[in-house]
């Protein structure tokens, strides 16, 4: 594979849910649509820790929080289908992620797509945001035996990226997702959702606001 073996990193990986797409925002409002049907709701406190789970998990979650008569099956089923429809009408790139995505590939290094979200889900919000041919492997969270915080996804996409985990930057925004980066070796930049302030990061390599900021210093975080 074609790098720059003067830069210490090769290959970058993002998550999607937070990082790429304010996708948290559209699940947010598909939950208190689906959980006024049933006259109940989820406080701010409870939301914050579901950023990041995978969706099983997060189901699970509800469920035993709100302790609505539904399985998690349907849980899951519903609302999956409440933010598909959402994310294909509303989702767009968060500002400057396509102007990171050009200059990673102007550094020659390949960009994959690590996500705790399932792999229907992850292609349409990638292809719905027009940017599902633009990554070199798309790895989530059912292609895997254990989901993120677990190391498992960004493993396999090292290895599809055919690059060794230490040298893979990985761009994160919540903590399970930092752990999952850091879990496998990576190095892990943290943009912060702006769900979770105050959430513990210690850990990353650095944080930034945005893409943007993350850009101006690119270089130094290559190396």
């Amino acid at each position: 594979m074609n790098v720059n073996k003067m830069e210490y990193i090769c290959a970058v990986v993002l998550d999607l849910d937070g990082v790429m797409v304010d996708s948290e925002t559209i699940a947010l409002e598909m939950w208190h649509e689906f959980l006024a049907l049933y006259g109940t709701a989820l406080s701010e406190t409870e939301y914050r820790q579901m950023v990041g789970m995978e969706p099983k998990e997060t189901a699970i979650f509800v469920q035993e929080r709100t302790g609505i008569q539904v399985s998690v099956e349907e849980i899951l089923d519903d609302h999956r289908a409440r933010v598909m429809e959402a994310v294909g009408r509303d989702a767009k790139p968060v500002p400057g992620l396509e102007d990171f995505i050009r200059e990673t590939r102007l550094r020659n290094l390949p960009v994959g797509v690590a996500s705790n979200s399932s792999t229907i889900y992850v292609d349409q919000v990638l292809r719905a945001i027009g940017l599902r041919e633009v990554f070199d492997c798309v790895v989530t969270s059912d292609q895997v035996q254990h989901a993120k915080p677990a190391p498992d996804i960004y493993l396999t996409a090292a290895a599809s990226l055919e690059i060794p985990p230490e040298r893979c930057l990985a761009i994160e925004d919540s903590p399970i997702g930092m752990r999952s980066a850091l879990s496998a070796g990576m190095r892990c930049v943290v943009i912060p959702n702006h769900h979770l302030d105050g959430a513990d990061f210690s850990g990353a390599y650095a944080m930034f606001a945005s893409f943007p900021a993350l850009l101006r210093e690119f270089d130094l975080v290559l190396k």
